[in-house]
């Protein structure tokens, strides 16, 4: 359990994109040395380092080449599941859907064996918002909203308080400000919904209470 409260809260807290200016120009996001010089990075770099690896990439608006980079990462990874859910998300940032639903459904599929996993209604969420499904997307709300507060999340929130200052503390259920913010910009892209500041804002009051 410890560790299953310790991987909500990082996928809460440091899984998240930021909304940054749309690239038109695909050959200025990333040079093939650059490239090489990436993939050679390790995981902490690439994968959670701000200002490294897929997030420079991200940073400057390439998120299908973010995608992309990501994927020829794990391709090489002895763990192919590293940067998984950053794929999707970049995907879902480039509005490439079909391609995010893909690596979703394998996400839910592994997340299926907890159904008291709160990630597996959170990526059921997304799934519904990239799907234009938004009677999915509500019922995803309400099985996550009902989620028990699991014993030691207290102790587990606390600690990561303590780890990561600089990131807001986890609440329980995660993400279900992310949610709301689907449903109330449903008919907004992905990177409007998940990133953009009215959106957020309308998530976090219904979710949290402001």
């Amino acid at each position: 359990m410890r560790n299953a409260l310790l991987g909500v809260a990082v996928l809460a807290a440091v899984g998240c994109t930021t909304k940054h200016p749309e690239v038109t120009d695909s050959a200025a996001c990333i040079e093939s040395s650059e490239r090489v010089e990436m993939l050679k990075l390790d995981v902490k770099s690439f994968d959670q380092t701000d200002g490294q690896g897929w997030r420079l990439i991200a940073d400057r608006g390439c998120y299908s080449e973010a995608a992309e980079l990501i994927a020829d990462y794990r391709a090489q990874a002895v763990d192919p599941n590293i940067a998984r859910h950053h794929q999707i998300q970049m995907h879902a940032a480039a509005e490439e859907r079909e391609q995010a639903i893909i690596l979703l459904d394998e996400l839910i599929v592994d997340d299926k064996t907890n159904e008291e996993w709160a990630n597996l209604h959170y990526r059921r969420a997304t799934r519904a918002f990239l799907a234009s499904d938004l009677e999915a997307l509500q019922a995803c709300r309400a099985d996550l909203a009902a989620l028990p507060i699991p014993s030691g999340f207290a102790d587990a929130a606390e600690r990561f308080q303590r780890d990561y200052p600089d990131f807001p503390a986890p609440k329980w259920p995660p993400n279900l400000d992310v949610v709301d913010a689907f449903i109330s910009c449903f008919d907004k892209s992905y990177n409007e919904a998940y990133s953009g500041e009215a959106c957020r804002d309308a998530g976090k009051a219904t979710a949290y209470g402001g």
